[in-house]
């Protein structure tokens, strides 16, 4: 009977071991965790049923070498059911600890995700005033060290060159008082007082002839490039200044020399004229006189613009080949 029985354990003995191989061959390192779970138990269950038909064998046999033989596989096959219950246990704490990882990850995501869910919603007005408050107090010292920076530095409204330093090092420059002096790279310009009587005549960009005291027979053109609207008493007369242009200029001329303007307030071509003292004025009228029948006769002119050399237009009242008095001879 206890052969019987160890005949028919075997054979359950084989095919357990057979659906053990089956097994092992069936689980990879991508194989799903619930494959796993049931792989063990498969093999925890089929080793159970080959100890049993290793058991009943060792049974039956008489003989003690035979039994030592068979009693050394069943020690076998109880070491490897406790290897493999040990790498159960390893793998379901692998798989704990998986899980808590994949948990910890997916927390991380929703956090992220509700971060950025954050950010891309439009910023709120209470969010935004701290921030302006930290802008303007931040633009508020970066002014304030520019400011301190520019103060500390003199610099130089044009390119040009330094001619003169009217203070040491150490001292105290006073607000109004002059402390550089600087001569431009842009061309030379002049300044001029003129009358009154003759600043109605003139007009912005009006061509100018230009001389100078220290170059000798050189002569300049230049425009009027401003006329200053406010007035200045120089020396008892009225003058306004006006200031001028050097379009030709070239190295020979220096800052402070002397120049002399002829100013072209307007041009006549084929007119006539006489000379200025020719003209008189009565009662706010002007004439020219002439001798008729050896008497002398005033007649009444229209007069326009005046030249530099002393002479007159008539534009009405006279033509040309008229003789005129000049000027009387004091008896």
């Amino acid at each position: 009977e206890a052969i019987h029985n160890a005949e028919v354990k075997k054979v359950a003995a084989d095919a357990a071991l057979l659906r053990v191989n089956a097994t092992i061959s069936s689980v990879t390192s991508a194989s799903a965790t619930t494959s796993i779970d049931s792989a063990f138990i498969s093999l925890a269950s089929d080793l159970a049923i080959i100890r049993a038909g290793a058991q009943a064998t060792y049974d039956a046999l008489q003989t003690g070498t035979q039994k030592t033989a068979v009693q050394a596989k069943i020690i076998d096959l109880d070491t490897i059911s406790a290897t493999l219950r040990n790498d159960e246990q390893t793998i379901i704490s692998v798989k704990s600890s998986n899980d808590s990882s994949i948990r910890t990850a997916e927390s991380n995501l929703a956090t992220t995700k509700a971060q950025l869910e954050q950010k891309k919603a439009p910023a709120r007005a209470v969010d935004l005033e701290p921030l302006r408050a930290q802008a303007l107090q931040a633009k508020a010292s970066l002014d304030s060290a520019r400011a301190i920076l520019d103060n500390s530095i003199i610099k130089a409204p044009l390119d040009g060159i330094v001619i003169d330093i009217l203070v040491s090092r150490g001292e105290i420059a006073g607000a109004t008082g002059t402390a550089i002096k600087f001569l431009p790279d842009a061309p030379f310009t002049i300044e001029s007082n003129i009358p009154e009587a003759d600043i109605a005549d003139l007009t912005l960009n009006d061509p100018l002839a230009i001389t100078l005291d220290a170059v000798k027979n050189i002569e300049y053109q230049g425009r009027i490039i401003s006329i200053d609207p406010a007035s200045k008493d120089v020396g008892g007369v009225v003058t306004y200044r006006v200031t001028t242009s050097i379009e030709d200029g070239d190295e020979r001329i220096k800052t402070g020399m002397t120049a002399n303007l002829d100013i072209k307030t307007d041009r006549r071509e084929n007119v006539l004229s006489v000379p200025q003292r020719a003209v008189i004025e009565q009662n706010g009228k002007r004439y020219v006189r002439i001798l008729n029948d050896k008497q002398v006769e005033n007649i009444e002119v229209v007069v326009g613009i005046r030249s530099a050399d002393g002479l007159i237009e008539i534009r009405s009242g006279v033509n040309e080949g008229t003789e005129i008095i000049s000027f009387v001879r004091a008896q």
